[in-house]
């Protein structure tokens, strides 16, 4: 078949657009996660709503994969994600206590049996100090709770998961020292590391 799937793997996300510009004549998944109605809640007491926040996250990831499932057909060029299915169990690591993860690992691994599989991780580098400034370029109020101790667990869970699972494969790109926020010759290096680690890494994109 035809076609591919990549996810990218950003941490918290920055710049939407940036996968579009880099993988051209591709179908494009963006997470709606400013759809999650309990992503402020969450926020604001995590307690109670992580995890109301993560299974509704599940549960519109595996929505927007599944669509990609059933509409895929032989002329795909194939999909490019800004991130994989994985994150739901990584971020769920974080945020749930032990009896909830339980419960929604169960949950996880029965919604995802028939999703696609990446072919590629790209998984971007960043600092948990650039990340909190450009949490704060947003200016979204409810974030405003986020710490850099949170970053920092969201970013050990990432390494560890992809440690653990060795079946992934994943092309890391140091990004630490751009703001591709705010600059747009930082964003043109941002995606000239992207493409240039694809094509040291691979002879093309998986097919």
């Amino acid at each position: 078949i035809a076609s591919c799937l990549v996810g990218s793997e950003m941490c918290i996300r920055d710049r939407n657009n940036t996968l579009e510009d880099a993988f051209l004549n591709k179908d494009l998944i963006i997470e709606g996660f400013m759809d999650n109605p309990f992503l402020e809640k969450y926020y604001n007491n995590p307690d109670r709503y992580a995890l109301n926040v993560e299974l509704t996250f599940l549960t519109d990831r595996c929505r927007q994969l599944s669509n990609f499932n059933n509409q895929m057909n032989f002329f795909s060029s194939g999909l490019i994600a800004d991130y994989d299915i994985f994150k739901s169990l990584v971020f769920a690591g974080v945020s749930l206590n032990e009896i909830d993860f339980n419960l929604f690992r169960d949950i996880f691994y029965f919604m995802t049996k028939d999703l696609f599989k990446s072919n590629l991780v790209i998984y971007l580098l960043q600092s948990s100090d650039q990340l909190l400034k450009n949490i704060s370029k947003r200016g979204r109020s409810f974030e405003k709770t986020i710490s850099r101790n949170y970053l920092d667990k969201i970013n050990s869970a990432y390494l560890k998961h992809i440690k653990n699972n060795s079946d992934l494969n994943v092309v890391y790109i140091d990004v630490s020292d751009l703001d591709f926020v705010e600059s747009d010759e930082d964003y043109a290096k941002l995606l000239f590391r992207v493409k240039n680690n694809l094509a040291e890494s691979f002879k093309e994109l998986p097919y």
